[in-house]
């Protein structure tokens, strides 16, 4: 479910679910900012907690090139890395299921 709200303080911001609108809004008014802040916040907090690595190389920018890798110092967003990695499987889980299947002998 994506359900798209409109706040006077910023752009419009959609939702996955009632769940995550209902704690981004709590910590918009709690801390009086926007929903991209608090949002920014956790997702810092939530990276601190689940890769305790500190990078010290350079950031590295997930793209389309398939090909390019992080340098094992760079900066990489786990996240974001982790939706990538998310998006190839599916990917590539739909080229083999296109495939015929192996003759048996």
């Amino acid at each position: 479910m994506l359900e798209t709200v409109r706040y006077p303080d910023e752009d419009p911001v959609t939702y996955r679910s009632q769940l995550d609108r209902a704690i981004l809004e709590y910590l918009k008014y709690e801390f009086n900012s926007t929903v991209r802040g608090v949002y920014a916040m956790a997702q810092q907090l939530l990276i601190a907690y689940i890769d305790p690595i500190i990078a010290e190389g350079e950031v590295f920018e997930l793209g389309n090139d398939l090909r390019s890798v992080p340098l094992p110092n760079a900066k990489v967003n786990v996240l974001e890395a982790w939706e990538e990695a998310k998006r190839h499987a599916k990917c590539c889980e739909m080229l083999l299921e296109g495939l015929p299947r192996p003759l048996l002998n």
